[in-house]
């Protein structure tokens, strides 16, 4: 069953539906309209204390997520710039406004 994560970058929002504890960093990068060549950081707070999430290289680099992924807000950081300004959608190209 599906259930959708929510990250939050520099005041903009993207909800992604995901099967699995893993979410793509290109999902990531197209979600948020970073260029592919962008360095992306995926974290939580637990108890007031900032884990970052482990990453997985192979077939595809991924952020893997924690058990409890449902329950918890994520944060994204980026070395880089949007390439234009965000408008807020869902990754499937639905507005949220």
């Amino acid at each position: 069953m599906a259930s959708a994560i929510r990250i939050k970058m520099l005041g903009n929002e993207i909800e992604v539906d995901l099967s699995d504890n893993e979410i793509t960093m290109s999902t990531i990068k197209s979600g948020f309209l970073l260029p592919p060549d962008a360095v992306v950081a995926l974290w939580y707070e637990v108890d007031g204390e900032t884990t970052f999430c482990r990453v997985r290289m192979i077939p595809e680099p991924c952020f893997l997520l924690p058990d409890d992924w449902q329950a918890k807000e994520f944060f994204a950081e980026s070395n880089k710039a949007s390439s234009r300004p965000a408008t807020p959608f869902d990754i499937q190209g639905q507005f949220l406004i």
